[in-house]
């Protein structure tokens, strides 16, 4: 599931879709940044995005039957290089997630000094909405990290929702393993590389 969540960072960043997530309403994007933050990147209402898309000049162009070879292949080559270090498991895990999201999506960059402190954990930070589908956003977390076969599961109640970290020996570091934070609350779900940025 680790690797799985990484490469849904990079997948998110390539379709541009905050820190504080656990409050009981979708907060506007300016209330979830800090003053470090380098971007901020939000889609408003993610279908409604994708419904807008489809009337475009642009998406007919897509469906052109002279475009299909080239779309196709685009495509396929952009799965395989998202998908080619996943197993089968967490592939269908990463479509089951996206199928979810229907509402506000964020994309935070923080303090770009991050990156060269620590290289292998960028300054990222993602929410997700899920609308009226929040029931269905926890049995997928249930079931997903108690699949994770990889990492230490930390799970803590907090105000306003749950805390779930995920860590995993660092190969390169033994003494400096690796960790990934997710925010759960209501029909948001937050993911970052810092605990403060779901938890505050």
């Amino acid at each position: 599931m680790m690797k799985h969540l990484r490469l849904l960072f990079s997948f998110a960043a390539l379709l541009s879709v905050a820190t504080s997530i656990l409050s009981a309403a979708v907060p506007p994007p300016e209330r979830l940044v800090g003053r470090e933050t380098t971007l901020l990147f939000t889609v408003p209402d993610w279908s409604s995005a994708l419904a807008a898309f489809e009337k475009t000049s642009t998406s007919g162009l897509l469906k052109d039957p002279a475009m299909k070879p080239l779309v196709e292949k685009v495509v396929k080559d952009f799965k395989e290089s998202i998908t080619s270090q996943m197993n089968e498991r967490d592939q269908g895990y990463m479509d089951e997630f996206l199928k979810l999201v229907n509402g506000q999506v964020t994309f935070v960059l923080g303090d770009l000094r991050d990156i060269a402190k620590n290289p292998g954990m960028p300054p990222l930070t993602f929410i997700f909405d899920v609308k009226d589908r929040q029931a269905d956003l926890s049995d997928f977390m249930d079931r997903s990290l108690k699949d994770e076969d990889e990492a230490q599961v930390i799970r803590e109640k907090v105000a306003g929702g749950e805390v779930i970290s995920l860590i995993t020996k660092n190969s390169d570091n033994p003494s400096h393993p690796e960790q990934m934070f997710f925010g759960l609350s209501d029909s948001m779900l937050g993911i970052s590389f810092k605990k403060k940025n779901v938890s505050d």
